[in-house]
């Protein structure tokens, strides 16, 4: 056997999984987004600006996607109660929150079930807070 061969069959067989890898990748189709409406929580009463503002957008977002969007007022606790509603609900990306700058110092004023600054960092990154 000559010198170096072994990486020439290392490589081949490298190659190989490679391309099988590929067409087995190649043969699942992502699921387009949003297949299902989208609940925008409002943590706010209704008639606030923050619900005029989420109403607004939820319009917008049901044009631009073709899905509806609704805006669900879930108001409470200077907001604490719709956010802490949005952070455990599933991870998937059907469920978004609009909040106010108020939201900064909720974590200092009312005691909760999450972290608020936590899970609203974690909430925009698309991640569950814990």
């Amino acid at each position: 056997m000559p010198p170096g061969w072994w990486h020439g069959v290392l490589r081949r067989v490298a190659m190989a999984l490679i391309a099988l890898t590929s067409l087995a990748a190649g043969s699942v189709i992502a699921q387009q987004y949003p297949a299902r409406p989208i609940r925008l929580i409002v943590p706010f009463a209704p008639g606030g600006g923050t619900d005029i503002t989420a109403r607004a957008v939820a319009q917008k977002l049901s044009e631009s996607w073709g899905q509806t969007v609704v805006a669900d007022n879930r108001a409470g606790a200077n907001g604490t109660i719709g956010v802490d509603i949005t952070a455990k609900s599933a991870p998937d990306g059907y469920t978004i929150a609009m909040i106010s700058s108020s939201h900064a110092v909720n974590a200092n004023l009312y005691s909760s079930t999450i972290d608020l600054i936590a899970g609203q960092i974690q909430m925009q990154l698309g991640m569950k807070a814990e």
